[in-house]
């Protein structure tokens, strides 16, 4: 059975979050440590890392918190309110979308839009497609490269004139100090 974080703690460590995020993000952390099962101890650790402007910190704290949160609890609509905001600061915007229609759909009111899309956007790509872009994406340049760069192999067989998938590639390369790979990524792009 999992232990969730007493009251008092977890109501303390918001108090010190909200007056000094920096002090609240150390809190919560050992919380979330001691007390991993705890959706409610994650949620709030997510919503500082926001606070200090960190998204792709936050991100997997909301994810968590999704994954544990009673399915159609108000703290569940919460939870995706943290996730569009997340995935709105780091570009991932049919993420964001998706999110802002779920908290929606559990009843929360006045979730903003998260804008129009921008860019452009490959033709007939579904949701889902466009979807694995954006984690491919965040992946290849968030210290997961290898991992991103093989999914964005994937789209790219899906969609092989799209441009930022092509960009991405020789960019999650480059990272990765694989100046072979770089090269022929690069070669590609500019053929195309």
């Amino acid at each position: 059975m999992p232990k969730f974080c007493p009251a008092n703690k977890y109501e303390e460590a918001v108090e010190i979050a909200q007056d000094d995020p920096d002090e609240g993000v150390e809190l919560l952390s050992d919380l979330a440590k001691k007390y991993p099962s705890d959706p409610s101890v994650r949620h709030a650790l997510g919503v500082t890392l926001l606070e200090l402007h960190r998204p792709a910190e936050a991100l997997p704290h909301f994810e968590h918190a999704l994954a544990r949160e009673d399915r159609g609890s108000e703290t569940q609509g919460n939870v995706y309110v943290g996730l569009m905001m997340s995935y709105g600061m780091l570009g991932m915007e049919i993420h964001a979308r998706r999110a802002a229609k779920r908290a929606r759909e559990l009843g929360l009111r006045d979730i903003p839009d998260p804008g129009e899309l921008r860019g452009d956007l490959p033709e007939g790509a579904s949701e889902k497609e466009l979807l694995s872009f954006e984690q491919a994406r965040f992946k290849t340049m968030s210290g997961r490269s290898r991992q991103g760069l093989s999914e964005m192999k994937v789209f790219l067989k899906r969609f092989p004139d799209y441009m930022p998938a092509h960009n991405i590639m020789t960019t999650g390369y480059f990272l990765l100090g694989d100046l072979q790979n770089y090269q022929k990524a690069t070669e590609d792009a500019l053929g195309r």
